[in-house]
């Protein structure tokens, strides 16, 4: 198996291609990241801070650590108004709806569910475990996260209705919704790919 001298990505990954040296082109479009401190991102969520709407931001909550110490922050240390919105997975374990919950009523923090229709995830994750059965590859791995994916549809749409956004904002969020959209009519027929 092939890999890259520098990441140790193998040849399996997703559009991964190798130089003459055995270098990745991931490798090679890696640029560092700048640090930019606190002052920065408080002057950041300055800018979004919104006197017409009762909300600042959404946060997309899971019920992990993650996504519960980032709406902790905006609220209680940063003071965004904070709209909440869950994507109610079907696989989600019953503690995390637990968490959220909690989370949610200590913070007085209002949230938005939202299940997708028509078993789209359950569909999608069993197409894509019938595709790896049918043709074993490690190029599949991710595409088992693929259901997870689309939910963002749904979120944006919560965003530009709810939370009323901008036209300029609202033309730059255009193309992230047309892709959602495109994901989400894809991942259905990815099995027939396989």
């Amino acid at each position: 198996m092939k890999r890259c001298r520098k990441c140790v990505l193998s040849e399996y990954t997703p559009n991964i291609v190798f130089d003459e040296e055995g270098v990745c082109n991931y490798c090679h479009s890696y640029s560092k990241l700048t640090y930019k401190g606190e002052s920065e991102l408080i002057k950041l969520l300055d800018s979004y801070r919104r006197t017409d709407s009762k909300y600042d931001c959404i946060v997309s909550v899971s019920g992990g650590r993650d996504s519960t110490y980032i709406l902790l922050k905006l609220v209680k240390d940063y003071r965004m108004k904070v709209l909440a919105v869950n994507y109610e997975n079907p696989f989600t374990d019953p503690q995390a709806k637990d968490n959220i919950e909690n989370a949610v009523k200590e913070l007085d923090v209002d949230i938005v569910s939202f299940k997708l229709k028509n078993n789209i995830h359950e569909r999608t994750f069993r197409n894509n475990v019938l595709a790896w059965f049918r043709r074993p590859s490690p190029a599949l791995i991710p595409m088992m996260c693929v259901a997870c994916k689309t939910f963002w549809y749904d979120v944006l749409k919560i965003a530009m209705v709810i939370i009323d956004l901008s036209k300029h904002l609202l033309r730059k969020c255009c193309l992230a919704y047309q892709r959602m959209r495109r994901l989400r009519q894809h991942s259905l027929k990815l099995y027939l790919v396989f």
